[in-house]
């Protein structure tokens, strides 16, 4: 990991990864937010566009140090890294129905939680099926429908999304993770 982040030229997502690291974050998901999140893949909506169509057609963007260390692990591994994934989809599962009206604090930090699941899962996409993905379709419906009354909650001034959030929000802008700031921004700029 430690590689990865001198190599890095990306120094806003390096010092927000160091910190979280630091904090205590997996290293896993720092890997998976390196792949997703370094500036090279923090597209503008128009390349974000070009990018998906690419895709939509098979057509890879070129390969990043994290998901090549990956894809290279064994099964096994891969496994594990996906099992790991079900354990904080499951954790955030529960804490949507424990607290079905979170506080905006609250939701944001479920939020960046999701959005680390999302960096656990770009180091197993290469796996079908995974064990992980009925879980998440149970939470990310669950989530969607507390929307809602979540972006009602919201006022000036707008909260910050963070470096990690801030990207995705161009990555999957229709995610619900990031339609709160996509919400507040079009509310308050």
């Amino acid at each position: 990991m430690e590689a990865w982040l001198v190599a890095s030229e990306d120094h806003e997502l390096v010092g927000e990864l160091r910190a979280l690291s630091q904090a205590g974050l997996s290293p896993l998901i720092l890997a998976g937010s390196l792949a997703r999140h370094e500036l090279r893949y923090a597209l503008t909506p128009s390349a974000r566009g070009a990018l998906l169509e690419a895709l939509s057609r098979g057509e890879l963007p070129a390969q990043d140090a994290q998901r090549a260390w990956a894809r290279a692990l064994p099964r096994e591994a891969s496994l594990r890294i996906d099992a790991y994934t079900c354990e904080l989809a499951s954790a955030l599962l529960d804490e949507l129905l424990v607290h079905p009206q979170p506080s905006l604090t609250q939701w944001a930090q479920l939020c960046q939680r999701r959005d680390d699941v999302e960096s656990l899962r770009a180091l197993t996409h290469h796996l079908s099926p995974l064990e992980s993905e009925p879980l998440l379709r149970s939470l990310d419906a669950r989530a969607e429908a507390m929307l809602p009354a979540i972006l009602a909650l919201l006022e000036p001034p707008a909260p910050a999304p963070g470096v990690r959030l801030e990207r995705a929000m161009v990555q999957y802008a229709d995610a619900w993770w990031v339609q709160i700031w996509s919400e507040a921004h079009a509310m308050f700029a």
